[in-house]
């Protein structure tokens, strides 16, 4: 006995479809690839994200399919994804100022998500796939500060092929002074931005502190506030924020390793 299609049903697959082998869609794209009504298509898009199938990436409002949705083996760049947008948008309503995850990725931090775009305050905007400087960066340094030293060394060769400025000014020097700057991270809790000669697409004056995301030990990328230099000192900066960063972190760090749903998702 043949039964009718359950018409929803095959419309919320063909937008799964649609997600799977892509980073991310921009609704006017998924509405080309479907060609489903834009109302009709909101409305899937908030049943499938309601039942952990679908996010909507912060950064530009792209839609893309979550671990739960996928049909492969989730990486750590996903799982992270899936739990930061919620924690990052709670985060920039705390404190105002915005944030970025970055993930480590061929001898640089690369920026996955961001909450610059909600900030109501004067900052550089940065695109998704930025890559910042290892050693000149906060994420870099709260990276190198936590991960296996193998993977370290590894990471500082590769960042140095890649003629990354900052590492190399480390490493044209006594390895003495790359353990320096790791062991200050280390003891202050938090990588920053180095003080001088560092420039990025972020923008001159904008400075963060990062601190690393953990699940179950495993580090997965890291997690920073931005803030201009002109509006606080980073002592100050960390005095008053460190402790709700180190908060998100594990927030994020704890749904990853308890394998739940998406935040928005049900329980």
């Amino acid at each position: 006995m043949e039964h009718d299609a359950v018409r929803a049903l095959s419309r919320g697959l063909d937008v799964l479809d649609a997600l799977e082998t892509c980073d991310g869609l921009p609704l006017r794209e998924l509405h080309r690839l479907t060609d489903l009504p834009k109302p009709t298509l909101l409305r899937l898009l908030a049943t499938l994200e309601q039942r952990g199938y679908v996010t909507q990436r912060l950064a530009d409002r792209h839609w893309r399919r979550t671990v739960r949705g996928r049909s492969g083996a989730a990486d750590g760049r996903e799982r992270l994804l899936d739990h930061s947008a919620a924690v990052l948008r709670h985060l920039c309503r705390d404190v105002a100022w915005p944030s970025d995850v970055g993930v480590y990725r061929d001898g640089a931090m690369e920026i996955i998500e961001t909450t610059r775009a909600l900030t109501p305050l004067a900052i550089a905007p940065v695109p998704v796939g930025l890559r910042v400087s290892l050693l000149g960066s906060g994420l870099g340094r709260a990276w190198l500060a936590h991960c296996e030293d193998s993977e370290r060394l590894r990471a500082v060769a590769q960042a140095r092929q890649a003629t990354d400025r900052n590492t190399a000014r480390f490493g044209d020097r006594r390895q003495q002074s790359l353990e320096a700057v790791l062991e200050r991270t280390r003891r202050k809790g938090y990588g920053c931005r180095a003080p001088a000669g560092v420039t990025t697409s972020a923008g001159q004056g904008d400075i963060g502190i990062a601190v690393p995301i953990l699940s179950a030990g495993q580090l997965l990328g890291c997690i920073n506030i931005v803030w201009r230099s002109s509006a606080m000192s980073e002592a100050s900066f960390a005095r008053r924020h460190l402790s709700r960063l180190q908060q998100a972190a594990q927030a994020i760090g704890t749904r990853i390793s308890e394998g739940r749903p998406p935040l928005g998702a049900p329980a």
